[in-house]
């Protein structure tokens, strides 16, 4: 993984530190299906956040994290919808400071 650009509303964050990028991955690891995601990016959620995954390949994937009814989602378009801790998501959120 080459990078990871975490972009909430105006505010835009880079990592190209690898220990950042594996943290995040951990993080995200070993999430299982709460449901099907069937849209684009996620809809009547709060404080969502888009992960884009650049390699060094010059692909980019990308997934939401966000928070709805006082829990917080991992959703990856088209793919699955994967609850996550407060714990989690902050951790990850921290790195947009």
């Amino acid at each position: 993984m080459k990078s990871i650009v975490l972009i909430q509303k105006k505010t835009i964050q880079e990592l190209t530190d690898q220990d950042a990028i594996a943290d995040i991955a951990t993080l995200l690891k070993g999430k299982k299906t709460q449901q099907e995601s069937i849209n684009n990016t996620p809809f009547n959620v709060s404080q969502k956040i888009r992960l884009e995954f650049h390699s060094k390949y010059g692909d980019i994937t990308f997934i939401y994290l966000y928070k709805k009814d006082n829990q917080y989602y991992i959703e990856e378009p088209y793919n699955g919808i994967y609850q996550m801790s407060e714990d989690e998501y902050n951790s990850i959120t921290r790195y947009l400071r």
